[in-house]
């Protein structure tokens, strides 16, 4: 992994298998409610109604993360996202969202594309 600080927040660069990489973001966020959380997120391509749809229907396998679309550079993007409370969150926990993140992430991205964008 490769660590890089990035706005509000640190870039993760996860090495995968076959020599890709999938970036990962820790940030924190706001709600819009005003409540602060901790956002580990990763982009995986943009976002149609078939992806949509899919990701949706498989958001139940994954542990610890969810599939999401937000709009990114004024594109709607299929993400993988985690939100922790700071008052809650461990390091460990941080990490295994991470690892999740990115595989699933790369995984998604390499299927919508076949490039290794993200």
């Amino acid at each position: 992994r490769a660590i890089k600080p990035q706005g509000h927040g640190f870039l993760v660069r996860v090495q995968i298998k076959d020599g890709r990489t999938q970036d990962v973001l820790i940030q924190s966020h706001k709600r819009s409610d005003g409540r602060e959380l901790i956002r580990v997120s990763t982009q995986c391509g943009e976002a149609d109604a078939e992806t949509t749809t899919w990701a949706i229907r498989n958001n139940s396998q994954l542990m610890y993360c969810a599939f999401c679309v937000q709009t990114q550079d004024d594109k709607e993007q299929l993400m993988i996202v985690k939100n922790f409370s700071p008052e809650h969150v461990t390091p460990g926990m941080v990490k295994d969202a991470v690892k999740e993140i990115a595989f699933y992430g790369d995984w998604l991205e390499k299927k919508l594309t076949g490039k290794d964008k993200y």
